[in-house]
């Protein structure tokens, strides 16, 4: 495996490492930039390699958000290239602290030792510093072009995407088809955020975009594949109002949800990804008036706005 070149120009050249999570890089007289770093220490070493092989030496890494398996190389690249690290600003601290995670997907209570994993929780780094949308300048030079960071937020709430020129990398904004098939339930914390996200990657005037899983898209495929992500997240909204034909508690949806879009869970982890997922929902649905919550015997359910709960 090697990085594969995604457009250049006379300063700057733009490069991904294509995997199960793909890997960014952008090079300017040698200097690269790492746009994410794979799920654990071994991509992280993969990069270095093939970052020595080519002749780039790594100035910085940015993380497009704060999920294991986008930062989980950090620290091996730090190890060995001593470069600093930059992280949206609402999301910095999963990085120093990336048990926070485990923290948040459960209710902000101590996980327990099957939430303790590398899917979920990867090993710390330091962050420079937190970013937000705007200008980026090249680290260390003022000679070089600047990159820019687009609000991107939705699938977590401080998403960032990185442009370089006519390529966009947009961290999980929306996934490629097959990656959404197989996760059936995909994971976002707003959506109207992520709806909007969408909105704005099909707006603008990128000629190539890279999603973190999937293969890079041009027009029109970028728009055709931006629309299967909306669909299907919306159809999934539609899916959890339909399951509130009667009050339901959070986990008596999911326990629903999953067999109508043919899926199990498999693990203790994937249980709360797709809890929160079905939460996002609910929120969703809360912001437009359309359900609201009851407390009846000392539990927490989810009905639709103005339902009659028996008791």
């Amino acid at each position: 495996m090697k990085f594969l070149p995604l457009g250049h120009s006379a300063a700057v050249e733009t490069w991904y490492l294509p995997g199960r999570v793909n890997i960014g890089a952008i090079v300017c007289d040698g200097e690269a930039v790492i746009v994410d770093t794979g799920l654990e220490a071994q991509a992280g070493k993969r990069v270095c390699r093939l970052a020595k092989e080519a002749g780039w030496r790594i100035v910085a890494i940015i993380n497009t958000h704060t999920h294991a398996d986008h930062i989980g190389g950090n620290s091996a690249i730090v190890e060995q290239f001593g470069c600093p690290v930059y992280a949206p600003d609402l999301e910095r601290d999963f990085v120093k602290h990336p048990i926070f995670m485990a923290y948040f997907l459960i209710g902000g209570v101590a996980p327990w030792r099957e939430m303790n994993n590398k899917f979920l929780v990867a090993p710390a780094s330091a962050v420079a510093a937190g970013l937000l949308p705007g200008p980026f300048p090249w680290p260390g030079r003022a000679d070089a072009p600047e990159l820019t960071l687009i609000d991107l937020s939705g699938h977590t709430g401080g998403q960032i995407g990185v442009a370089c020129g006519d390529v966009l990398y947009a961290g999980d904004a929306f996934i490629g088809p097959d990656v959404l098939q197989l996760h059936g339930i995909p994971f976002n914390v707003d959506i109207d955020l992520y709806r909007a996200s969408l909105s704005r990657i099909a707006q603008s005037t990128y000629v190539t975009v890279l999603p973190c899983h999937g293969v890079p898209l041009e027009r029109p495929a970028l728009e055709e594949v931006l629309g299967i992500n909306e669909q299907q997240v919306m159809a999934l909204v539609d899916d959890v109002y339909a399951l509130l034909e009667e009050p339901c508690e959070v986990e008596t949806l999911v326990a629903r949800l999953c067999p109508r879009v043919g899926k199990e869970v498999a693990s203790v982890g994937s249980y709360f990804l797709y809890r929160s997922s079905v939460q996002a929902y609910l929120t969703y649905l809360h912001q437009q008036g359309k359900v609201e919550t009851k407390i009846c015997h000392n539990r927490l359910y989810w009905q639709r706005s103005g339902q009659r709960m028996s008791r």
